[in-house]
């Protein structure tokens, strides 16, 4: 007679490496100590936020709706440095940033 694998024991779990690879990636795509939330850039093109946000250090800017994006920071210093453009008027409308 052949002993049945309980069904816990027929899962396996992924290799350690692979896991490692996949919380890493995950830490680095949405680390909210490096990312921050703007609105009010209706009337921006994406050229003219990073225009706005170079001076603060490298990012990338994910513009999810015509009035607000995310800017995700290399580092935590530097996002919390682009908040000093919280309450910015850009043209007509007055933008707000904060800690996403």
């Amino acid at each position: 007679k052949k002993k049945k694998k309980k069904k816990s024991q027929e899962t396996e779990e992924p290799p350690k490496e692979e896991e490692k690879k996949i919380q890493q990636n995950e830490t680095a795509e949405y680390d909210y100590n490096k990312r921050i939330f703007i609105v009010g850039i209706r009337n921006l093109t994406t050229p003219e936020v990073k225009e706005m946000f170079k001076g603060f250090g490298k990012f990338s800017f994910d513009r999810t709706k015509e009035n607000f994006g995310f800017l995700q920071f290399q580092n935590e210093k530097d996002a919390k440095m682009a908040l000093e453009l919280n309450g910015k008027m850009v043209g007509d409308d007055q933008i707000v940033i904060k800690m996403a």
